[in-house]
């Protein structure tokens, strides 16, 4: 695997833009990578009411281009080679927020925003399986140690 990486952060106050670009091939027919792949995130990173509430709020933008993918076989658990459906290119963007409160974390991330822009194409990270619609994910942890 051949690969060339750029990666710049960038900071703007509290505003943060952090930027990764890659190109890769491979030498060999069977490890299928995309040639050209991305990830920006732009967030905003503060903390509020005298530093007891630390907030994060954000977007990331993935892409790559249109690469011959691997089809994931849910019997075995395991990823196959397959010629016949390939990744294409279709950006995702997440909305994502992240908050600490002394000992408490919290997190929320609205992931495939991009689906709602194009409702007749879907999202593929493996053939045959495309991720779904908006989806949301979250989280908490809670430290009860002194």
């Amino acid at each position: 695997i051949t690969q060339l990486i750029l990666s710049r952060d960038l900071k703007f106050g509290v505003f943060h833009l952090n930027n990764t670009f890659a190109l890769q091939a491979a030498s060999e027919s069977f490890i299928r990578l995309p040639g050209i792949y991305g990830k920006h995130s732009l967030f905003y990173d503060d903390t509020w009411f005298k530093d007891k509430l630390y907030i994060r709020i954000g977007f990331d933008l993935r892409y790559n281009d249109t690469f011959d993918g691997y089809y994931y076989n849910p019997v075995t658990g395991r990823f196959q080679l397959e010629d016949r459906q390939k990744i294409n290119f279709f950006p995702s963007v997440d909305f994502w927020l992240t908050i600490r409160i002394t000992k408490f974390r919290g997190f929320m991330k609205f992931e495939n925003l991009s689906t709602m822009l194009s409702q007749n194409q879907l999202y593929y990270t493996t053939a045959y399986q495309p991720n779904q619609n908006p989806f949301l994910r979250f989280g908490f942890s809670w430290k009860l140690l002194n």
